[in-house]
Parts: C-alpha cells; structure tokens; sequence
C-alpha cells in the first residue's frame, strides 16, 4: 500500500510540473498581467495573486493563521512554499516584460 501510494503522488507531481512547463512557455508567448489581493478573514490573513494570460487564469493563496500556520495553495491544491515562490517569480518577470 505505501508504495502505490508513492508511486501515484509521485506520478501526480510529475503531471503537476509538465503543466507547470506547458503553462510556463505559453505564457512566455503571451501578455501576463498579475493581480494582487489581501483578504483579512476571521483568523486568517489571504493574500491572494492571479495570473491571465492567453485564456489561462491561474490563482495562487497564501494562507498565514493568526496562530502562526502558513499554507500555499494554487488553484485550490496545496503546494509547497517554494513552488509558490519560483512560480510566482517566473511569472512576475514574464509580466514585466
């Protein structure tokens, strides 16, 4: 069991990262515009970024808890700090072009 269950979250990263490449290059093709939001909600503080471009709309969350938890999301899926990070930067720059 603990094998299929690598074996499929590993599989699952490597789908997430050829569409992280494929939405990368179709943006370096086209204008990128960026949007950012903060959102204070109960115990939580959102600061929310979306990213257009072509017919792609991609939103990334950063979740930070009064209780001191930070969470990344894109479109919805948790991800990890760094992703957040290197994506997001990719795609500044390609906006500022």
């Amino acid at each position: 069991m603990r094998l299929e269950a690598e074996a499929a979250a590993k599989a699952n990263e490597e789908k997430l990262k050829n569409e992280a490449e494929r939405l990368r290059l179709e943006a370096e093709k086209n204008k990128v515009i960026i949007s950012d939001d903060t959102i204070e909600e109960g115990n939580k503080n959102i600061v929310k970024t979306t990213v257009s471009f072509a017919e792609n709309t991609l939103v990334y969350q950063k979740v930070t808890y009064n209780w001191g938890g930070i969470y990344f999301f894109k479109n919805d899926a948790s991800i990890t700090e760094t992703l957040y990070q290197v994506e997001l930067k990719k795609y500044r720059e390609l906006a500022s072009k």
